[in-house]
C-alpha cells in the first residue's frame, strides 16, 4: 500500500514526516504551478486535462518524486492563462467571480487531480490561495474575510477526508493577506479538516523566520506544521538556520535554484539533505507552467530533474535515521577544515553563482548516522569526531552522483583522491552504525522481613 504524507511526529529538531501509519517520509516534491488550470494543452497532440495529469503524475512518479505542488487557483504570473483563475478553456473556479461559491465545473479538475495522484501513489501539496492571485486584477483581489471562511469551509468540505493532499499558502509573501489566510485556515479547521498546512514566504526567509535579520513571519510561526526554506543562497546556510530557531519545527528545502546545471545542481541538494532537510523540492524552469505542447516528453528527457530521483534514492539507501539528522551547527562531528560557511543574504542580496566548499554535516540523535559532504573532497582534508556514533561505526566514502560505496576507514582525518563518476572533486562521507541495544529490563526484587520473637 503507498502511503502519504499526513502528519508531523517527533518533537523539537527530532520532528519528521510521517505517513498515516507513523513511519517517516521524505519530501520528494516537484513544482507544477499550473498544472490545474493548463491542463489539457500540454500533452503530445493535444490530450485531455485528464491525460495530462495522469502523464505527468506517472512521469514524475516514475523518476522518484512523491509529491507534487501546485496552485488551487492560478493567475499568469505563476505562469496561468488568465488572471481571473480561468482554466486555458475558460472555466473559471468561482460562479459570478465570488471567492467561496465553486464552479463544479472547474472544481472538477481538482477532484479528478487529487484523485489521480492518490492512484499514482502521489501527495499533493495545494497552495489554497498564491500571493500573486490578490493582486489587482486577480481572481482573490477583492475577496473579503467572509468569502475568504466560505472558501476554506468548502474544500474542507470536500478534500478535508482525502488522504493524499496537504496545505500550503502563499508564495514571495510578505505577511500581506495573513487576515484572509488566517479566515480560510479557520474554516478548514472548523469543517473538520487535520491536514498539515504551510505558507511559502519571500526569498531568503523559510515559513517562520527570516535567518537575514532573525525578524519572525507571524503567521507561520503561529500555524505552520513544517518550515519550507526559499534560498538562492548556499542551500545549507538557511537549513541550518531553521534548527536554531526558537521551539523549531520539521524543515524542507521548497525553492530556489532549478535546473541550474548538473553539478550546481548536485552540489545544492547534497548541501540541503545533509544539513537536515527532511527532502527536497524541484522544478524544470522551463515547464513548470506547462502551457507548451508537449510537456510530458521534455519531462522525461529533464536530465537534472531526472537526477533528483537518484540522489533521493542514493539519500534514503545511507540507513540509520535519517529522519533524526540534525545540522551540526556546533562543529562537533567536523572539527577542523569545513571552509567557509557562507552567511545568509538578503532577500533581494545577491544569489549564489559558485565557488564555495563549506562542509555540510548532520547527525542523526540516535547515533545511528552521519552524512557528511565536502564539495573540494580531493583537495580539502578534514576532521571527523565519532564520538556522536554509536560503539561499531564504519566510515564511507559514497559517490553522490551514483550512490558508489568504498570504505573509508575509521581515521580522525579525511581527505577523498579522484573524482566522482560526474566528474566533480564532490563526496559523501558517512558514518554508519547499529541502532543502539534497548535498555535491559528492570527487575524488581521484593522482600518481605518477619519479626522474629
Amino acid at each position: 500500500m503507498t502511503s502519504f504524507f499526513t502528519q508531523v511526529l517527533g518533537s523539537g529538531v527530532n520532528q519528521y514526516p510521517a505517513d498515516a501509519s507513523g513511519n517517516p517520509w521524505m519530501f520528494r516534491g516537484d513544482f507544477c504551478w499550473g498544472l490545474v488550470t493548463n491542463s489539457g494543452q500540454g500533452g503530445s497532440g493535444g490530450g485531455t486535462y485528464q491525460q495530462d495529469m495522469t502523464n505527468y503524475l506517472s512521469t514524475r512518479w516514475s523518476q522518484g518524486y512523491n509529491q507534487a505542488y501546485c496552485t488551487l487557483v492560478n493567475c499568469t504570473a505563476l505562469g496561468g492563462p488568465n488572471d481571473n483563475g480561468a482554466t486555458f478553456d475558460g472555466v473559471v473556479p468561482f460562479t459570478g467571480g465570488v471567492v467561496g461559491t465553486l464552479n463544479n465545473t472547474y472544481w472538477n479538475r481538482v477532484d479528478y487531480l487529487v484523485s489521480a495522484a492518490q492512484s499514482q501513489g502521489m501527495t499533493m501539496m495545494l497552495n489554497v490561495a498564491p500571493t500573486e492571485a490578490f493582486n489587482a486584477g486577480c481572481v482573490f483581489a477583492s475577496a473579503t474575510t467572509g468569502q475568504c471562511t466560505n472558501y476554506g469551509a468548502a474544500l474542507a468540505a470536500r478534500y478535508g477526508s482525502a488522504p493524499n493532499v496537504w496545505w500550503s499558502f502563499g508564495d514571495d509573501y510578505f505577511s500581506t493577506y495573513d487576515t484572509q489566510y488566517t479566515a480560510i485556515l479557520d474554516a478548514l479547521r472548523s469543517g473538520g479538516d487535520t491536514h498539515p498546512c504551510t505558507i511559502e514566504n519571500f526569498t531568503e526567509a523559510d515559513s517562520r523566520y527570516y535567518p537575514y535579520d532573525g525578524s519572525t513571519q507571524a503567521w507561520g510561526l503561529a500555524n505552520a506544521d513544517v518550515s519550507l526554506v526559499y534560498s538562492y543562497n548556499t542551500q545549507y546556510t538557511n537549513v541550518e538556520a531553521a534548527y536554531t530557531e526558537a521551539s523549531p519545527v520539521c524543515v524542507a528545502l521548497l525553492d530556489g535554484w532549478w535546473d541550474n546545471g548538473t553539478d550546481f545542481d548536485r552540489n545544492q541538494f547534497w548541501w540541503s539533505m545533509s544539513s537536515g532537510s527532511r527532502g527536497r523540492y524541484y522544478g524544470n524552469a522551463g515547464s513548470i507552467s506547462y502551457t507548451q505542447a508537449g510537456f510530458i516528453a521534455d519531462l522525461a528527457t529533464d536530465t537534472n530533474g531526472i537526477l533528483q530521483g537518484t540522489y533521493w534514492d542514493i539519500f534514503s539507501g545511507l540507513g540509520g535515521s535519517w529522519w533524526k539528522l540534525v545540522p551540526d551547527t556546533s562543529s562537533a562531528l567536523v572539527t577542523a577544515g569545513r571552509g567557509t560557511h557562507k552567511a545568509p543574504i538578503a532577500t533581494n542580496g545577491t544569489p549564489y553563482t559558485g565557488g564555495n566548499t563549506y562542509v555540510s554535516a548532520s547527525l542523526a540523535t540516535d547515533g545511528t548516522l552521519a552524512v557528511i559532504y565536502n564539495p573540494a573532497a580531493n583537495t580539502q582534508t578534514i576532521t571527523v569526531s565519532g564520538a556522536g556514533m554509536n560503539p561499531g561505526y564504519t566510515a564511507s566514502w559514497i559517490d553522490p552522483a551514483n550512490g558508489a560505496k568504498t570504505s573509508a576507514g575509521i581515521s580522525p582525518t579525511y581527505t577523498k583522491s579522484g573524482t566522482n563518476s560526474a566528474g566533480g572533486n564532490d563526496w559523501l562521507l558517512v558514518l554508519q552504525a547499529p541502532a543502539p541495544a534497548p535498555a535491559p529490563a528492570t527487575r524488581y526484587y521484593y522482600y518481605s522481613m518477619r519479626r522474629f520473637r
